[in-house]
């Protein structure tokens, strides 16, 4: 994927945080869930079967879908993105800093913001330009 797809595709799935609602939506302490940032990212540019084993899961917010490869969802939703692991690990994985946070906790809102971020800085940070920099 060339850089200019990898920032087409997180601004698209901006556009598409910006239309979920907070009910549909569940980051909670790690991604994994249908209703996470990973879970919106299959539903956006999954393959078909992928899609349908979300849509049934997003019903709950809660299943993990289960893909017949044996991949889990971040890891499944990074390949779509084009993210590095240590980009995986920190949209999907790590506790989100403050800047992309309200008081309770990740929205779809902040979540668009975030990947907007990210697409305009390539950092997942607050004040930071380059990932490698937020690996240290």
């Amino acid at each position: 994927m060339t850089p200019l797809e990898k920032i087409r595709r997180l601004l698209r799935l901006a556009r598409r945080m910006d239309t979920v609602q907070n009910d549909r939506f569940n980051q909670g302490e790690f991604c994994g869930s249908a209703c996470c940032v990973a879970g919106h990212t299959i539903l956006e540019f999954g393959t078909a079967q992928e899609q349908d084993q979300f849509n049934a899961a997003v019903a709950d917010c809660l299943d993990e879908p289960d893909f017949d490869d044996g991949v889990d969802v971040s890891t499944k939703a990074a390949e779509l993105l084009g993210l590095s692991h240590e980009e995986e690990d920190y949209l999907f994985c790590i506790d989100w800093p403050v800047d992309f946070q309200t008081p309770h906790g990740v929205t779809p809102a902040m979540a668009a913001k975030r990947l907007r971020h990210f697409a305009k800085t390539g950092s997942l940070f607050v004040g930071r330009r380059n990932t490698s920099l937020d690996m240290v």
